[in-house]
């Protein structure tokens, strides 16, 4: 039995203290807030398969590197995902 990660839903990581996440390419949402206030996450990486992001993903995440494999942001993604201006870095390999 397999299964895949398909969605992360709103506030699901809420204030966890993750240092480094790779996303599986099987991912295809993230909700609004999903890792906000997770002040240890240092590194996330989010893959190409990822078609929506929600406002606020990374809120109050101010030491966190975002890897995205997309050349640039996806006009489905929202447009506050990245309000806090975290450093982000386009078309990342894994």
């Amino acid at each position: 039995c397999s299964t895949s990660l398909v969605s992360i839903g709103e506030a699901a990581f809420w204030g966890c203290s993750f240092e480094t996440i790779k996303l599986p390419h099987t991912l295809k949402e993230i909700g609004s807030y999903a890792f906000a206030y997770n002040s240890e996450l240092t590194s996330i990486f989010i893959p190409n398969s990822v078609e929506v992001v929600g406002n606020w993903c990374f809120y109050n995440c101010y030491n966190c590197n975002i890897r995205c494999e997309a050349e640039s942001k996806p006009a489905s993604w929202g447009s506050r995902w990245n309000e806090d201006a975290m450093s982000t870095v386009w078309a990342c390999a894994e």
